[in-house]
C-alpha cells in the first residue's frame, strides 16, 4: 500500500531499515507512524542519542532534525557531508543506502537533507526498499602456515557472525585475539580467547604477532586495530565475517595447537590481584570486579574513552558479545547517552554508564534529558571531587550495594566512586603506553 504522505513514507522506509526509534528536537516532534519518537531539547542531543543507539545496534540509530536532515548513524560523533534528497522518488533508495552504511560492520554515519515537504502526497506505487544484503563473496584461500593467528574486530559482532567465528576457531584449533569492540566473541575463560588488544603499544608484541607466519583478520575497525600495530611481518588474509561459517564447514586440515602467550599471563598477574584489593580509594580493577559481580551476562556496561574506558575494555571479564561498549571514537556524553538509549529500547535490560569526572556539559545534558523522559539511567563517575546529586561510595564494601540499589530503582541514579588511577601505571609497565583514542590520553 502506498504511503499517503512523505512523512509516512519516511517512517516506512526507516522501519524497513531496522529503525524502531527516532530522536528529534521538541520543535519537530511530529508523528511518524509505526515508530517511537523521542523528543529532546536540541539537534545536538538528538544526534548524540542516535549515534549511541546505532552503536549499541544492531539497527541504525536515527535522528530527524529541525533543518529537515535525517541522520542515520552508528558512529559516536560521526561526521558526513550531507546528501541532498531533492525529490520524493529518491527517498526509498536514499534511506536504504544510508541505513546500510549505519548498520555496516564498521560504524558509520550518513546525513540526508530532505527537500520534499513532509506533508506532501506520495506518488502511487512508491514504497520502501528492503534492507540490503552484502553480496555473497567466495571464501578466500587460507595458505598453510606454521603459526597462524586470528584477529577479530567489532564487525564480527555487528554482522551477526560470532557463531561463525567460534566454529572457525574450533575447526582450525586457532586462538583468537579480539580488539575491544569485539569483547565477548569468546567467553574470557575459553581456550580460544587470547586477549583484548589494540589499547596499548605492546599488546600485539606480547600476543606473539611478531612471530606469526599468517594473520587471519576479520571484521576489524581500523580505529581499534591499526594495521601498523599488528601486521608485524606476517602474511595477512582478510576474511569477511560472513565467510567464517563456510570456511569452518569446509576446513579439512589438522587442528593447530593453541599456544599460551605472555600477554594473558602478565595482564592476569596485574589485574587479578587488583580485583580483590581492599584499599580505598578503590583500585580500578576492584571497580571492574564489582561491576561484573552485579551485572548478568547480557546486561550492558558502557564507558567513555579515557581511564574508565581503558580499564573496562582491558579488564572486564566479558561473557556475551555486545555487552561491553567502549567506542573507538571520542564523543562527549556517549556513555550516558548509550545507557539512556538502551533503557528506552529495552527497559528490562539493565545498563550502567561509566565515566571519569568531572562531568562534561554534554553528559549533564543527557542526565537532564533522562529526567525529563522519566527514563532509567545509572551513571558511575570515577572522581574524588564532590558531585551534586550523586551518592558517594565511602568504603570498599559499599560499592556493590550501592550499584545494586541504583539498578533496582527508577529514574536517574549517579554514583560517585573515588578511584586510584595510579594503578594504571601497572598496565603501562606490562604493555606500554596507551595508543587507543590518539590525542586524548596525554590530556587526561
Amino acid at each position: 500500500m502506498t504511503a499517503s504522505s512523505v512523512r509516512e513514507l519516511i517512517a516506512r522506509c526507516l522501519s524497513a531499515a531496522g529503525v524502531g526509534r527516532v530522536f528529534t528536537s521538541a520543535a519537530r516532534a511530529e508523528r511518524l507512524s509505526g515508530l517511537t519518537l523521542e523528543a529532546v531539547d536540541s539537534p545536538a542531543m538528538a544526534m548524540l542519542l542516535a549515534d549511541a543507539d546505532g552503536r549499541i545496534g544492531p539497527g541504525p540509530g536515527a535522528a530527524l532534525l529541525d533543518s529537515g536532515t535525517l541522520r542515520l548513524s552508528s558512529c559516536p560523533g560521526g561526521r558526513a557531508a550531507p546528501r541532498v534528497v531533492r525529490s520524493i522518488e529518491e527517498i526509498p533508495a536514499a534511506v536504504q543506502a544510508a541505513a546500510a552504511v549505519a548498520a555496516a560492520p564498521v560504524v558509520g554515519t550518513v546525513t540526508l537533507e530532505l527537500k520534499p515537504e513532509l506533508d506532501a502526497p506520495v506518488p502511487s506505487g512508491l514504497a520502501p526498499l528492503p534492507r540490503t544484503r552484502p553480496a555473497s563473496m567466495p571464501a578466500p584461500e587460507i595458505p598453510e602456515a606454521a603459526r597462524t593467528l586470528v584477529l577479530a574486530g567489532p564487525g564480527v559482532v555487528r554482522a551477526g557472525a560470532v557463531e561463525g567465528l567460534r566454529a572457525f576457531a574450533a575447526a582450525g584449533g586457532f586462538g583468537v585475539t579480539n580488539s575491544w569492540g569485539a569483547k565477548g566473541v569468546f567467553n574470557w575463560q575459553s581456550a580460544h580467547h587470547m586477549g583484548t588488544a589494540g589499547l596499548q603499544a605492546r599488546d600485539f608484541e606480547l600476543l606473539g604477532f611478531g612471530g606469526a607466519d599468517l594473520v587471519i583478520a576479520t571484521g576489524l575497525d581500523p580505529e581499534e586495530a591499526r594495521e601498523k600495530h599488528w601486521s608485524l611481518g606476517a602474511d595477512v588474509v582478510w576474511v569477511d565475517p560472513a565467510q567464517l561459517a563456510p570456511l569452518a564447514a569446509s576446513w579439512s586440515r589438522p587442528r593447530a595447537r593453541i599456544e599460551p602467550n605472555d600477554f594473558m599471563q602478565q595482564m592476569s598477574a596485574v589485574c587479578m590481584p587488583l580485583q580483590t584489593a581492599e584499599k580505598f580509594p578503590l583500585s580500578p580493577g576492584r571497580v571492574i570486579g564489582d561491576l561484573r559481580a552485579v551485572l548478568a551476562g547480557d546486561d550492558l556496561v558502557i564507558a567513555d574513552p579515557g581511564p574508565a574506558g581503558l580499564w573496562l575494555a582491558r579488564a572486564f571479564p566479558t561473557t556475551e558479545p555486545g555487552s561491553v561498549v567502549v567506542p573507538a571514537q571520542v564523543a562527549p556524553g556517549f556513555a550516558a547517552a548509550a545507557a539512556l538509549a538502551a533503557g528506552l529500547r529495552e527497559p528490562r535490560r539493565r545498563a550502567i554508564a561509566v565515566t571519569t569526572g568531572p562531568l562534561d556539559p554534554t553528559t549533564e545534558g543527557v542526565l537532564e534529558t533522562a529526567r525529563r523522559l522519566r527514563a532509567p539511567l545509572v551513571l558511575e563517575v570515577w572522581t574524588d571531587a564532590a558531585l551534586p546529586g550523586a551518592i558517594a561510595v565511602t568504603s570498599v564494601d559499599e560499592h556493590v550495594s550501592l550499584l545494586r540499589k541504583a539498578l533496582s530503582e527508577d529514574g536517574v541514579r549517579i554514583i560517585r566512586v573515588p578511584v586510584d588511577l595510579g594503578d594504571t601505571d601497572q598496565l603501562v609497565v606490562v604493555a606500554g603506553d596507551v595508543i587507543a583514542w590518539p590525542g586524548l590520553w596525554p590530556s587526561i
